[in-house]
């Protein structure tokens, strides 16, 4: 039978599904006198020692075996006196692949939260990646910075976390050029447009606290303080000229600064000079949200000079074949050749590259047998060290050295 009455409307269903609201403990948990952290310890030890565990540096690597909030999973009783410790401590990250940055996934992700947790988050922190130069994931940073601070009453810190790689390019960087400044004042004021880029200082913090992402009412405007302008012995004021010629002033920082001052960063494109990535919002009411920024990973990796033989090879091409002092000569002979077309005999020079030689280019031409001794060399290599061709025996009847790898791999694996 044919219906022909309209389906009731449905609501739409949330991006990400709610989980179930989180019971508060309903006590009952054991006491562990037996333990002498908890029998012996009063709870202000216990308390310092639970803050240290969650506040502790920013490591690189953090395995679910070494998460600092992995300290709840110990016992009923740590979990019951310490999560609320652990919210109020700990800076938890927001995954930038969740789509986390709209209010709405973001309060849809905290919705089983209860309120006294929700009230004890003090800290988020971002990740930026490598990529944090480019405007769109600084302004994800901006919207997760401006929904944390209307979702957390207590919200206080955001750290923005920055992952090392190769230097840029100059001049991504860096801020703009201010105006002449004539007064001692202007010109410490005018620091942070010189030193803060453009990335931090525009599109995280005035995108979130100038009403970009949301309209601040009347008497909660947010301004922006930076702690590197008050710094009297590393930021200077030196005389300049401007283009007129008349005598004008201009900021100043050194790299002396670094480590030394709070925020102050040796910015990574090769300019040498500071950058500023740390400031404070103030807002209005007295509300202070300090935002910082946390670089990890391995030391800047500087691009490889481009030397002598680089050039040549850029030159001549990849197939180019270069000579080294003290290495060993080509096995080259002479033979003779009939010329295409006239059938004149020449004398040519042959060149015979070698085993290692005609296996490179049969892996590079695809040939299924030479890529497959190469994965099932290259394995035996790094486990035993020694080319699989050097070892006695048979591997598939487990005679000879390959019955001894084998016990040794299966005791590795135990």
């Amino acid at each position: 039978m044919l219906s022909f009455f309209p389906k009731q409307p449905t609501a739409f269903k949330p991006l990400i599904a709610p989980i179930p609201q989180r019971q508060p403990c309903g006590g009952g948990c054991s006491e562990q006198f037996q333990s002498p952290f908890f029998g012996r310890l009063p709870a202000e030890i216990r308390n310092e020692i639970y803050r240290y565990a969650f506040t502790g540096e920013f490591r690189e690597q953090l395995s679910v075996k070494g998460h600092p909030l992995s300290l709840l999973l110990t016992c009923h009783r740590a979990s019951h006196e310490a999560t609320t410790l652990a919210f109020s401590c700990h800076a938890f990250q927001i995954s930038k692949h969740l789509e986390l940055n709209t209010f709405v996934t973001l309060r849809t992700a905290i919705s089983h939260m209860s309120p006294q947790l929700k009230d004890a988050v003090t800290a988020l922190c971002y990740d930026l990646g490598c990529g944090y130069f480019r405007s769109e994931n600084a302004l994800a940073a901006g919207e997760v910075l401006t929904n944390a601070i209307l979702l957390f009453p207590n919200f206080a810190r955001f750290e923005v976390r920055i992952l090392r790689g190769q230097k840029r390019g100059l001049g991504i960087h860096q801020g703009t050029m201010p105006l002449w400044c004539y007064t001692y004042k202007d010109a410490r004021n005018t620091a942070a447009q010189i030193y803060a880029p453009h990335w931090f200082a525009n599109s995280i913090l005035r995108h979130s606290g100038e009403g970009h992402s949301y309209a601040w009412q009347a008497g909660q405007q947010w301004t922006l303080d930076w702690p590197q302008a008050a710094s009297d012995e590393y930021l200077d004021v030196l005389d300049s000229c401007d283009w007129n010629g008349n005598p004008c002033l201009k900021p100043f920082m050194g790299s002396d600064a670094v480590g030394k001052v709070r925020g102050v960063h040796m910015c990574p494109c090769p300019c040498d000079q500071v950058s500023w990535t740390s400031a404070d919002m103030v807002q209005a009411t007295g509300r202070r949200i300090k935002i910082d920024t946390i670089y990890y990973g391995p030391e800047e990796r500087p691009l490889p000079p481009l030397d002598g033989e680089m050039a040549l090879k850029a030159r001549l091409g990849h197939k180019a074949v270069i000579l080294r002092e003290g290495a060993s000569r080509l096995r080259v002979e002479e033979c003779q050749v009939s010329c295409v077309g006239t059938g004149a005999e020449v004398t040519s020079v042959a060149y015979d590259g070698g085993d290692d030689y005609w296996e490179a280019l049969r892996r590079k031409n695809g040939d299924w047998r030479a890529v497959a001794r190469t994965l099932w060399k290259d394995p035996m290599d790094s486990l035993c060290g020694t080319s699989k061709d050097k070892f006695l025996g048979s591997w598939s009847l487990g005679e000879g050295d390959w019955a001894r790898i084998k016990e040794v791999t299966k005791t590795k694996r135990s």
